[in-house]
Parts: C-alpha cells; structure tokens; sequence
C-alpha cells in the first residue's frame, strides 16, 4: 500500500517545490525551536522578523496589483524590470532566468508575448550566442505602471517616520540585507562598490589604460565608469526613486 494522507498526496510537491525555491546548498533545517507564544511577544527579534514580514506581505501584494493593472503575469513584469534596470550587457535571456530560478526555456515562453506587444526586442550579442533583452519605450511605460502602487507604498510608510528615524531604519535594512545574502549566497545587494562579487584585484591602473575591475558573478570587466550602474539582482533592492529615474539606459522606440 502506497502512503497516505497529507504527506502521501502532497510529499513529493512540496519538495519539489521547495528544490525550486531554495538555493543550491542552503540548509532547510530549523536549527532552534519556535519560541513559546509568550515568548514570541517578547522577543525583539520576533517582533522585527513579524513586521519585515507584514511588510513583505504588503509589497507582495501591491506588486500582484500593478502586474494585473498592466496586464502582465508576476514573471512578465520581473522580465521587465530586469530588462529595464540591468546593464545592458547583462540584460541577456540565460541571465534572466538565473536571477528568476527558472529554466531558460521558461523565460522564452514569458518574454514572448512581450515581444509580440512590443515590450521588448531581442538583440544577438557580438558572440553571436548570446540573445540580449532591450526594453522599449511601451515596456518602460509598462513597467511604471506595475510598480507605481509598490512605490507609493514604500512613500507612504517612509513618510510616516522623521528624517533621521528613516535614516536608521534605511541603515538597519541594508545591514539585514548584506546579511541575508551571505545567508541564502545572494551577495550582490549593492553597487559594484559595496559588491563582494567585485574582484578589485583582477585588473589595476597600468600604462596601457585606466583601471579595470572584475565580476566574479557574471564573469566580466567592469570600467569604472559603470561601477555606479543597476545590477540584476541590486536594482530589486536599490529603487529608492522613480522606477524611471535610476535607469542608464534610453528606452526604445519600436520600430
């Protein structure tokens, strides 16, 4: 007789969903138990990890909103920011589904109807391997759109505190965020500047030309020059403005 019950029906799901979730090599065991109810309340740490919660809750949802305001799935409109924010060099289809945990042939799938709406344009890089994703001025404005309400969100909450208290609390975030990416290996939450990911001793300053720096991540130069520019991975993080506003790149007019 087969198994049975919750774990019978919905074992084999659930850890296959957890395999599409969780990094390569990350631990999924509880390493202390839950802390009594009582104990919960009085936990500052609790406490910190219910109200990051709510508000990822929060952000969660006003994304689901603006997705369907502009008419595109969870997975369009990630396709469409990653276009909109990356470096143009690392706006490429394998990079996408790195960053999303999917298979490349999956991101074809999504980023077709984008194509077919004129969201965006598929460019071959100078390898002639590489397919790059450039987003147009229809897919900007798509953009603007899904994360207008998200971004109203977070004005809203940063204006309820005073200056310095937005400032702590801006400082204290992108301390838990630096920590949890050493956690689950996501370790670019910032400009090249702040990235462990920069390898400041691959090139140097020489006669032959200006200094020259490296991604461990994507395994590529970076000129200094672009050290300030969006990152796959930091844009979801680093937007403090405009969605349009921290863009390098010009949107494209279609053809």
């Amino acid at each position: 007789m087969g198994p049975s019950g919750t774990e019978g029906r919905y074992g084999s799901a659930a850890k296959e969903l957890e395999s599409s979730l969780v990094p390569t090599g990350v631990s999924t065991e509880v390493s202390a138990p839950l802390p009594a109810p009582g104990e919960m309340a009085e936990s500052p740490e609790w406490l910190l990890a219910t109200v990051i919660s709510r508000l990822g809750t929060a952000i969660s949802r006003s994304l689901e909103t603006g997705a369907r305001q502009a008419d595109l799935t969870g997975t369009q409109t990630s396709a469409l920011y990653f276009a909109r924010f990356s470096r143009p060099q690392f706006a490429t289809v394998g990079n996408l589904a790195r960053v999303l945990g999917v298979s490349h042939v999956t991101v074809v799938r999504s980023i077709g109807p984008l194509i077919e709406r004129g969201y965006l344009e598929r460019e071959t890089g100078t390898d002639r391997r590489t397919t790059h994703l450039v987003i147009t001025e229809l897919g900007a404005e798509a953009v603007e759109i899904a994360f207008r309400q998200r971004h109203q969100l977070l004005l809203d909450l940063a204006s309820t505190l005073p200056r310095e208290e937005a400032g702590h609390l801006a400082e204290l975030f992108a301390g838990l965020a630096q920590e949890l990416g050493d956690i689950v290996g996501m370790r670019d939450f910032g400009p090249c500047t702040r990235c462990s990911f920069l390898d400041d001793s691959a090139g140097g300053a020489s006669s032959d030309g200006p200094l020259t720096l490296r991604c461990d991540r994507f395994d590529m130069s970076i000129e200094p020059a672009e050290m300030n520019l969006g990152c796959p991975h930091f844009a979801r993080i680093a937007e403090r403005r405009s969605p349009l506003a921290i863009s390098n790149q010009r949107p494209r007019v279609p053809r």
